[in-house]
């Protein structure tokens, strides 16, 4: 029997026992600074060059102990084998890690839909993502810091999937995408928090040593570094424990009858998800669309350093701008959104995506005899910024809208596994579309990248071509009608209405 389908009402939320809402969502948007802590600090700025620096210290047979406060001169060929063998085996975790998340996303997103409580479970979760945050720095040798990373990584993803579920127990309907661009915006202050404490540590030495110039290497920081992030994630996400999660219609149930019910309404969603329209266009569409954003932000500084022909320290430059416009903007975005509805969002969103990349391309560039300025590169950064946080904004109020209440977390993991193929797709594109411009047909790599980077807009506008095709359901959303499954939906005394 398909939950919620066959009741003459939708599973209703009760917000109205929810004590100081305002407060309550900003605990709950605290968590979105505290994870920001670790994507910035951990896998950003600190993961890789830890990797690389192990890698190529094993190549000369010298113990990372002895590398942590001094520096150690190697040879090129080193540096180069061991730099290309830690670019092969964290992408062989990256990899693994996206297969297992894809895998068991839809799973997670299904039982946290049983729960009442689904704070308790993303605690638990956070803990396991500190722990191994903190081993990362207690056993220096490449394969367990692989294995450790792997570990942390997969928490913090399946945190993310449960914290996304949250928002609708969090926030009243009219309220979902302004809150979720609260928490957006404010998780950006995390980014700056990461960089700070890295700058502190450091004083006025180096983060660590990776020159491939001077070729030499050292851990700098790095070691004390994880510690002290897993201690300030700690302590922004601790409010979360105190965050009000809203009352729902559906009766409370048992660990066997929640088990049992998460595996048939998994198979329950990936039927009614390749049979409803509405969900098989947006999650295509999503596909595409997050490609672009997610392979634009992976290789910004390849992109500013070799396709725009600019110095290393604009890449910190556009970075800090993207960021601090992040911040600014995306709270605005979320509002708007709360008004025209996630459809037309993305329009905007997209919109400010195609921006960025015109004048990206445009950047440094001589048309016409004359030499376009570098500081065109500033206004990238500040165009990116609302838009990477505006697609997160419309990309939660898009499902939340379109999914049954009883299954919003089901539906954030299917979501999740379109956006993992995604990060798997993008460098894809980006690797073969380069690789035929510059082996096949010869252009610079300067040239192949700002292509590239066009091809990605292609890309981009053919997912919002899909999300189009998305059924606008806003305004009924706010009146209080519900997606009830397969594509039926009711309004708020239970009686099927038509959309059309």
């Amino acid at each position: 029997m398909e939950p919620s389908s066959n009741k003459n009402a939708v599973t209703s939320i009760d917000h109205s026992k929810i004590s100081h809402y305002k407060r309550n969502i900003f605990a709950w948007s605290l968590y979105d600074l505290a994870n920001t802590i670790y994507s910035m600090g951990v896998v950003s700025l600190m993961i890789l060059p830890l990797i690389a620096i192990l890698a190529i210290s094993n190549e000369v047979g010298v113990a990372p102990s002895e590398i942590i406060d001094g520096t150690l001169d190697v040879s090129k060929d080193d540096f180069k084998d061991g730099f290309n063998r830690a670019n092969l085996l964290f992408g062989i975790i990256v990899f693994i890690g996206s297969v297992l998340m894809a895998i068991i996303s839809p799973l997670l997103g299904a039982f946290a839909d049983q729960l009442t409580k689904r704070k308790y479970f993303l605690s638990i979760v956070t803990i396991f993502c500190l722990t191994f945050i903190y081993l990362l720095a207690a056993r220096l040798t490449i394969f367990w810091v692989l294995g450790f990373f792997l570990l942390a990584n997969i928490a913090y993803q399946t945190g993310l999937v449960i914290y996304d579920s949250m928002l609708p127990f969090i926030a009243k309907p009219n309220d979902v995408s302004k809150a979720g661009g609260f928490g957006i915006a404010f998780g950006y202050f995390g980014s700056f928090i990461a960089i700070g404490i890295a700058f502190v540590m450091a004083g006025d030495g180096d983060m660590f040593i990776l020159s491939e110039d001077d070729l030499q290497i050292s851990l700098g920081i790095i070691p004390d570094y994880f510690p002290i992030v897993a201690l300030f994630f700690f302590l922004f996400g601790l409010p979360l424990l105190f965050v009000q999660e809203a009352r729902t219609s559906r009766a409370k149930r048992g660990f066997r009858e929640t088990s049992s019910e998460t595996v048939k309404t998994l198979k329950v969603t990936a039927r009614e998800i390749v049979n409803y329209d509405d969900t098989k266009y947006f999650l295509i569409g999503w596909l595409l669309f997050v490609d672009t954003a997610n392979t634009i932000i992976a290789f910004m500084s390849i992109i500013i350093t070799v396709g725009l022909g600019l110095e290393s320290e604009m890449v910190f430059t556009v970075l800090g701008i993207g960021i601090a416009s992040a911040v600014i903007f995306t709270y605005p975005v979320g509002y708007l959104g709360d008004r025209i509805g996630p459809k037309k969002n993305f329009y905007l969103v997209g919109s400010l995506w195609l921006l960025a990349i015109i004048i990206g391309v445009l950047t440094n560039i001589t048309l016409l005899g004359t030499k376009t300025p570098e500081y065109l590169a500033l206004f990238v950064g500040l165009v990116v910024g609302p838009a990477l946080g505006g697609t997160w904004v419309a990309q939660r109020q898009m499902i939340i809208q379109l999914a049954p209440v009883d299954r919003t977390s089901n539906y954030f993991g299917f979501a999740n596994v379109f956006g993992r193929i995604s990060s798997a797709f993008g460098p894809f594109v980006w690797f073969i579309a380069i690789f035929i411009m510059t082996e096949l047909i010869g252009f610079s790599t300067s040239g192949s990248i700002r292509l590239t980077m066009l091809l990605l807009g292609v890309i981009l506008i053919y997912g919002l071509t899909l999300i189009s095709k998305v059924t606008d359901v806003h305004k009924n959303y706010l009146e209080g009608s519900r997606h009830v499954g397969n594509g039926v939906w009711k309004d708020k005394d239970g009686e099927i209405i038509s959309l059309k």
